[in-house]
This record gives structure tokens, C-alpha cells and sequence, in this order.
């Protein structure tokens, strides 16, 4: 259900206990930190063509507002 919410649909399976249990079976986990707008700003305008934005929202949202540079690769597809 909350997979669809974001547009995907075509779900084949699921992780038995979660990431929760593939943490417990030693396998690797990896996360990416989030920063705040303020901190994306400094590091577009401080690095130029050096951090690549993409924004995984869908058609609507994209054509609602979006940042100039940024990359469109809906989640969905």
C-alpha cells in the first residue's frame, strides 16, 4: 500500500522481518545522511557541476516546482 502511494505497483516480494532482519543476518547495510535545503544550496552554489540533484517525484509534482538543475527520474519508473 505505501509502495503504491509512490507509484510503485508491481511489487513481487518482501523482506521477511525487514531490514531489521537483514541487518541481524550480518549482511550490508548502507544509508545515504539527508541534509536541509540550506546545506544543498551552499553545496550547489560552493561546488558548481559538482553535485548532481535528482528528483524522484512524479510528472505533477516536478511540473509544480523543481530546482533548475536538477535531474527528473520519477521513482516510479
Amino acid at each position: 500500500m505505501r509502495l503504491a502511494r509512490v507509484g510503485i505497483e508491481n511489487v513481487v516480494g518482501a523482506l521477511e522481518g525487514g531490514v531489521l532482519s537483514w541487518q541481524r543476518a550480518g549482511l550490508p547495510l548502507e544509508e545515504i545522511p539527508q541534509i536541509s535545503v540550506m546545506d544543498l544550496h551552499r553545496e550547489i552554489t560552493e561546488r558548481p557541476g559538482e553535485v548532481q540533484v535528482v528528483d524522484v517525484r512524479n510528472a505533477g509534482e516536478w511540473q509544480a516546482g523543481h530546482l533548475r538543475a536538477a535531474m527528473h527520474k520519477p521513482a516510479d519508473r
